[in-house]
């Protein structure tokens, strides 16, 4: 038996299971970083919608969204989990560092190793 999907998002929804990520917040004193952890652990006496604190929530508790994932190009760069810190009104967990040459070669190294093993196994 066959079944046909009338919707994409049903699909998607039987195909890929939604991961639950909690949201982190940073509760913040000025320029002063103070806590970061989710909503429940900093305010477990408060009730939140499903999708988290509301933005002027937030603002009014003096708590900003942390940024845990930084978009980067694999090939030149590495994103490294840090204690968390305050950059421009915004609190980050990751930290992005530039690939030394060596790190660099390694990989191409690797990819080019793959390669060959890849182009020997299918001769065999």
């Amino acid at each position: 038996m066959v079944k046909t999907f009338t919707s994409l998002r049903v699909l998607e929804a039987l195909l890929f299971k939604k991961r639950t990520v909690t949201m982190k917040i940073a509760k913040i004193n000025g320029d002063t970083l103070v806590a970061v952890g989710t909503p429940k652990e900093l305010y477990p006496n408060t009730k939140h919608p499903k999708g988290g604190p509301t933005d002027d929530w937030l603002l009014n508790a003096s708590c900003v969204r942390t940024v845990e994932h930084l978009d980067f190009d694999a090939t030149t760069h590495r994103s490294q989990e840090v204690t968390p810190y305050l950059s421009d009104g915004t609190v980050y967990t990751r930290r992005l560092f530039a690939l030394t040459s060596d790190e660099i070669a390694t990989i191409a190294g690797g990819f080019s190793c793959t390669q060959e093993y890849y182009e020997s196994d299918n001769t065999l």
